[in-house]
């Protein structure tokens, strides 16, 4: 049996959709739709039907799940102790940090790529930390208070949380003493901190609505650029805008951390080592007043 198809059978089922399950293995639609036959005459049995909400799994592959499962996990991790072994690798070191942080951490990756030619980085914006798991990247830059604990790595900065409005949304609304008199809010939907901020501002009742939520940092500055509310966002994001001001108003004092993680199965591999000692350092000469020191 062709392993190739089990993996494919796998992520058809994760994503939910035959284009999304091309995407995240590189493949095309249609090798995607051909492999997913040849399995289903392989094993003489019916896997999945197409349904408004994308494809679901017969009963057949509900049973056959856990051993692809299985299967698709033990792969990885072999792959994972090679690639750990290994002395020196010429192979892409692939990153996947939060789109939120792109430009300011591309800056440093570039300079590492110019003081290490020899490594060609390959450069994704992604929320989704599973990629480390899935082997679709070997070091994650993520937003983060509680890092996974099958992956490893240092906290390289901490950033403070502050609430924030515009100036014209303050001009607008001068009589604000208090958080419950903000009358518009805008939710940043943020993993690292779950959904704190929206169940405390839903704690407000009546006194509070939310007028725009995103689950990009950058959709929120705009928003509240705009002039569209009230949002928790990081100070050191939220400080490069001109048109906003921070209020006096925090419920909390809450902080984020910035996480240097790699998969355990991969941290001493040189060029990975290499790659997060280099960006550590960067970063915290670049940002020094927020940067942190733990090992």
């Amino acid at each position: 049996m062709n392993w190739d198809n089990i993996r494919i059978f796998t992520a058809v089922h994760e994503c939910g959709s035959i284009g999304k399950a091309a995407a995240r293995l590189s493949l095309n639609h249609s090798t995607v739709l051909r492999r997913l036959d040849q399995l289903e005459q392989t094993l003489g049995v019916k896997l999945f039907v197409r349904s408004t909400s994308g494809y679901r799994m017969t009963d057949a592959a509900e049973q056959l799940l856990e051993h692809a499962t299985t299967m698709h996990d033990s792969a990885n991790a072999f792959h994972r102790a090679a690639a750990g072994n290994t002395e020196e690798t010429a192979s892409p070191i692939r990153i996947t940090l939060s789109p939120s942080m792109a430009t300011t951490l591309m800056r440093s990756i570039v300079k590492f790529q110019a003081q290490y030619p020899q490594y060609q980085l390959d450069v994704a914006a992604d929320i989704n930390l599973s990629d480390l798991s899935r082997l679709e990247a070997d070091v994650a830059i993520r937003y983060t208070n509680n890092p996974p604990e099958h992956y490893v790595g240092r906290q390289v900065l901490s950033l403070p949380q502050k609430l924030y409005v515009s100036h014209q949304y303050l001009a607008e609304h001068p009589s604000m003493r208090d958080v419950s008199d903000i009358e518009d809010w805008v939710v940043l939907e943020m993993p690292a901190f779950g959904n704190q901020f929206e169940q405390w501002i839903e704690s407000l009742g009546d006194k509070g609505r939310v007028s725009i939520k995103t689950n990009a940092t950058d959709l929120a500055i705009e928003a509240v650029a705009g002039g569209a509310g009230a949002c928790f966002l990081p100070e050191l994001r939220a400080a490069e805008r001109a048109e906003l001001t921070p209020l006096d108003l925090d419920p909390f004092d809450s902080m984020l951390g910035i996480w240097l993680l790699t998969h355990k199965d991969l941290r001493y591999q040189p060029n990975i080592r290499r790659f997060m000692r280099f960006m550590a350092e960067d970063l915290q000469k670049k940002l020094p007043l927020y940067a942190t020191h733990s090992e």
